[in-house]
């Protein structure tokens, strides 16, 4: 299968969607477009940045960052039962192109009936049963069986307020203390304070979420793997972490951008950086910091021409 990106239309209880995001963002062939994008794309649209996600906007969105396709789901209840449907949808047509569903029991089987419905539409999608197999771990697993966890854990992902992301992440931990993802978010958060002691919390935090990858999706137990490194300040490490993030997930823009201003700030090896930050552009060309960045390895290369078009 080729790798494409897709945009997830957030027409969905909020909780719902992170564990959307990870179910789909397990296979290797498939790239989650950031909600930290939606906003600024919405931004960069003249839209409300808050405005939600339906399936019209999603297409819109879509068209113009040349996403592949937009996957909807919707969850209702009847009953005792929640019936949640999922739609592929092409945006340059807006028509479904796979619709299908799944049925739980009660609000305990959600996140079963979830994992089951996204490993029907990477299958149905093309992906191969081998593939699917290898790059799987169960949803109430690779995050938590917790919707309550799960919910304090999306809401952390929403708010710029660090004290109220702390908060929010260690409520989620408290509820499930084997939530890794939970446990890896608090631990960077954490080391990002100036306060020493956060900084002790922070690694503690890390090394729990590091006990506990046989719970994490390969592409969770990569990640979590790098941002420690990258936190704690070994940077080497870092660097080599995410290079072997990246040659997985080789259209993350995320991780591109950790792995130049690793090498810029980190370990000033500034060509490397250029390369890194390119690559974010690429993927992302309405990314201001990469530019500023690339302009600002370029002039440490003493290469000022390319500098001053990059600025």
């Amino acid at each position: 299968a080729a790798h494409r990106e897709w945009l997830l239309s957030s027409d969905f209880d909020r909780s719902l969607r992170v564990a959307l995001d990870v179910a789909i963002a397990q296979s290797q062939y498939v790239n989650v477009f950031p909600p930290s994008r939606v906003q600024e794309t919405l931004r960069l649209m003249k839209k409300d940045a808050g405005a939600p996600l339906n399936e019209a906007l999603a297409s819109e969105i879509a068209l113009r960052e040349r996403i592949k396709a937009v996957l909807a789901c919707s969850i209702t209840a009847v009953g005792d039962s929640y019936m949640i449907t999922a739609k592929v949808i092409d945006p340059q047509t807006r028509a479904a192109v796979q619709t299908d569903s799944a049925q739980a029991r009660g609000k305990d089987g959600v996140l079963p009936a979830l994992d089951e419905l996204a490993t029907r539409v990477r299958r149905n999608l093309g992906e191969s049963l081998n593939s699917v197999s290898a790059q799987k771990v169960a949803l109430p697993r690779a995050t938590t069986a917790s919707l309550e966890a799960l919910r304090l854990y999306a809401e952390s992902l929403r708010t710029d307020e660090s004290d109220v992301r702390l908060e929010q992440l260690r409520q989620a931990t408290a509820v499930d203390p084997e939530f890794a993802m939970a446990h890896a978010a608090l631990g960077h958060a954490y080391y990002l304070s100036p306060n020493r002691q956060h900084r002790l919390e922070g690694e503690a935090r890390f090394v729990k979420a590091l006990s506990l990858l046989d719970r994490l999706s390969h592409r969770e137990r990569l990640w979590i793997a790098a941002l420690a490194e990258d936190s704690r300040g070994n940077r080497e490490s870092a660097i080599s972490a995410y290079r072997t993030y990246l040659a997985e997930y080789p259209d993350d823009q995320a991780a591109w951008f950790r792995l130049g201003w690793t090498n810029l700030a980190g370990v000033r090896q500034f060509e490397p950086a250029v390369e890194a930050f390119k690559r974010v552009i690429a993927l992302n060309p309405s990314n201001a910091s990469a530019y500023v960045n690339l302009a600002t390895s370029y002039a440490a290369l003493r290469n000022d021409q390319a500098a001053v078009k990059h600025y």
